[in-house]
Order: structure tokens, then sequence, then C-alpha cells
């Protein structure tokens, strides 16, 4: 499952205490706790809090003044990282909210989520997520690619599998923000930071996702305990988990 956060979702996250700096998949609060965050951001954080070259980037596009939407050149440098990373389609284009690429489909039904399918399924009809490192990602009419960049929700990226003659024009967007989507995707080719390990029961892995396997009506047991070792994992047993990129051997012990 992915897509906006339910009020209880949004509930239990804000039980967290501040966070006043993050590194890879650990957040540290101003009196120095390390906290490691298998949520990940709903899946934004897959790379890390701290995607590699993304600040620089950042700073690159700040030194030259480019805030604002005006037209600039990374609209097809991103469609570019994206056709790399999701081979297989014909067209993509960039907009502004997951509301503006759905209507570019023309069907308000939101993405089906690969994850909440069986591995071996090899399409899906209409519109999916588009989950990175996800082994056998099934193709679909619509991808809507989750890219790696924390805190960056608004902007939706979309693939067509078809070319379409009449497809809405990509919405105006900050240079900032396009410049570091297209970062992020390649953090995504680096093969060091695609290893990853196994989570215990009741954690099913499916490449760098946890998808939780026990009942549902343990799950918010499960979640509390978890959250009592410092230890963020998703605030709903319908969305998966993220296994870290790095692990200490006393991490890994307090996840059994």
């Amino acid at each position: 499952m992915h897509g906006p956060l339910s009020s209880e979702e949004q509930d239990l996250l804000a039980l967290l205490p501040i966070i006043s700096r993050a590194r890879g998949s650990r957040l540290y609060t101003p009196n120095g706790s390390r906290w490691l965050d298998l949520y990940a951001d709903n899946g934004r954080a897959l790379m890390g809090h701290r995607p590699g070259g993304i600040s620089l980037r950042l700073k690159n596009e700040l030194d030259r003044g480019l805030y604002a939407p005006y037209p600039n050149p990374w609209p097809p440098r991103l469609a570019k990282a994206l056709h790399h990373l999701f081979p297989g389609y014909q067209s993509a284009r960039i907009y502004r909210s997951l509301e503006r690429a759905l209507q570019s489909t023309g069907s308000p039904t939101p993405p089906t989520d690969p994850l909440d399918l069986p591995p071996s399924t090899e399409k899906i009809p209409g519109s999916a997520w588009g989950r990175p490192l996800l082994p056998r990602l099934p193709q679909s009419d619509y991808l809507f690619p989750i890219l790696p960049l924390p805190g960056f929700d608004e902007v939706q990226c979309v693939l067509y599998a078809r070319e379409h003659t009449a497809l809405p024009p990509s919405d105006p967007i900050s240079p900032l923000i396009l410049a570091a989507l297209t970062r992020a995707c390649t953090t995504l080719v680096n093969p060091k930071l695609q290893a990853r390990g196994t989570a215990p029961p009741p954690w099913e892995m499916r490449g760098p996702y946890m998808l939780y396997r026990g009942t549902p009506a343990e799950y918010p047991s499960l979640f509390e305990t978890m959250f009592k070792r410092r230890i963020l994992i998703a605030p709903s047993f319908q969305r998966p988990s993220i296994y870290p990129l790095e692990i200490s051997p006393g991490e890994a012990a307090l996840m059994n």
C-alpha cells in the first residue's frame, strides 16, 4: 500500500520526538538519542535521508539563483533518468501533484501497489506505483515512480507504456526539485547501496521492502514494541517498512 497517510497513521508518527538531524537510515534527537528509521518517509528515504550528491546538486542550483519554475534544462534530464530506471515505457511527464498526474491518465483510480500483488505478477492494468529496486517490477499502462528523495512527495512523475498524442504537458516545476529528483535517480544504480540484509519473521522480504505477514490485530503491539526500542516501522501493517542501508549487530538484535 502506498499513498496519503490516514489520520491514525499521522497520529502515530507524531509520537516521534523532535528530530534534529538524519543520516542514512538513522534519526537523531537534540539530546543525542538515535532511532532506526524503517518507515523511511513512506519509502522516499529508500536510499537514506541524505542520498549521495543531493546536497551538492541543490547548492549548485541555489548558487545559480534557480528557484522559480521557469523553463529549465532539467525535465528532459529527469525523463532520461526515469527511462533508465524503468525501461519499457514510451513517454514521461512531471506534474506538481498526484491529482494532476492521475488526471493525465484519464482515471481517478489511485495506482496499485505491486507489493500488494503476488511476486509472479507480470502486468498491472491501469496505474501502478513504481517501486525502485523491487525484483521483477510488473509493467503497467501508467507507472508512478516513488523516487528516493525524502520530504519531496508533492511532485509526481508518470511513465506511459504507449505514446499518446494528446498527453497534457508537464507542469512547471522548480529546477531545484527537478535537479534533486534527477540526482536521486542516480543513487539507485549504485550496487553497494542496493545490497540489504534480511528481516526476521513476521517479515517477508521483497528486495529492500519488508512486508508484514503476521496477524493484523497484532501489528499495533509490534509497532509499540519497536517504538520503545527506538525503531520506527511503518504506521500500518498495510504499508511496507524498508530494511536499512546499514544496521549494527545491536540494532539487528532489537528487530527480533
